[in-house]
């Protein structure tokens, strides 16, 4: 099986600039995510990785570490944010698919009884694709301010 290499940096916002919540999830990136398995039922978890051991800048100068899909099938699920109805999640990845079947698959979950899915990213390989850092952003619905994770896939 061919590997699609993807590098993830993400940054969530809420609203307006001035309203912004930025979380580092790279300062405690071991926490930061994890593998659930009611959200990542028979994956394995994503893998950590540090730039300096790349030839791939960061797409910040403050960033060090990334994590990445495995060759198989692999699923990482974030901490809890504080999110807000009309909030912006904004995702920073490198995306340099290997096959056509390669694709970066992220859902945005409010923390409810039923984990209510807020938002999706679907990114999928082209016959010609755009390699390199992206930046897509994904408004979440619900209702007021709550609690939400990202589930990358």
């Amino acid at each position: 099986m061919d590997r699609c290499v993807v590098f993830f940096f993400l940054v969530f916002s809420v609203v307006l600039c001035e309203e912004c919540v930025i979380f580092d999830f790279e300062s405690d990136i071991e926490d930061s995510f994890n593998h659930n398995e009611d959200d990542c039922p028979n994956l394995k978890m994503w893998n950590m990785g540090n730039y300096g051991d790349i030839e791939l800048d960061s797409p910040n100068p403050k960033s060090t570490q990334y994590i990445y899909p495995d060759v198989m099938p692999t699923c990482a699920v974030s901490r809890h944010i504080p999110m807000e109805e009309s909030g912006i999640l904004e995702l920073n990845f490198y995306f340099d698919p290997k096959s056509l079947g390669d694709h970066l698959s992220v859902t945005v979950k409010a923390i409810d009884s039923i984990n209510t899915t807020v938002g999706t990213l679907f990114t999928i390989a082209s016959q010609n694709p755009q390699i390199g850092w992206r930046s897509e952003r994904i408004r979440v619905t619900g209702t007021g301010k709550y609690l939400g994770f990202v589930s990358n896939k």
